[in-house]
């Protein structure tokens, strides 16, 4: 199964932790096999004192949905992500998201794919476009270029290089 799954972050060294994030998947979930430019983006949904890093990377896994969402969940715990339920949107060092799982369409209490919130994230659609612009979503029907054209978030978000 080709799996698109997002790397953000915005605590402490977000780079490096993004890269054994990466280097984890690879490891243990599948083969990463394409990956977009880093981007910096403004926070989504709250205020926070830094701006984010995130990145799209493509992968190939064996792994069942909920089962690569929880290995994903167990890397974030590893990484040193904490969750506290109810809390909302909060910085963190690390967060990883799955975004789509071939044109898989699901949704469970644990897991949603297509994510459902990727077509209203600038910061989530840009790295996207970057390498699978022609990426039709399952349940809205359109390519990722066009979300991205339709996107009403226009806040801050640039490749960084």
């Amino acid at each position: 199964m080709k799996a698109l799954i997002l790397l953000g972050g915005n605590i402490g060294e977000t780079k490096r932790l993004m890269q054994m994030a990466r280097n984890e998947m690879d490891r243990l979930a599948g083969k990463v096999t394409r990956e977009s430019a880093m981007y910096e983006s403004a926070a989504w949904g709250f205020e926070a004192d830094q701006n984010f890093l995130n990145q799209v990377l493509e992968m190939t896994t064996k792994l069942k949905p909920v089962d690569l969402l929880h290995l994903l969940q167990k890397i974030e715990k590893d990484l040193g992500r904490t969750r506290s339920p109810g809390s909302g949107y909060a910085s963190r060092g690390i967060d990883i998201d799955i975004l789509f799982l071939d044109d898989l369409v699901m949704e469970t209490k644990e897991l949603t794919v297509p994510h459902p919130r990727l077509h209203q994230r600038r910061f989530t659609l840009m790295p996207l476009n970057e390498q699978w612009p022609d990426w039709v979503h399952p349940t809205i029907g359109v390519t990722v270029k066009e979300l991205l054209a339709r996107c009403s978030d226009h806040g801050f978000v640039q490749r960084v290089d």
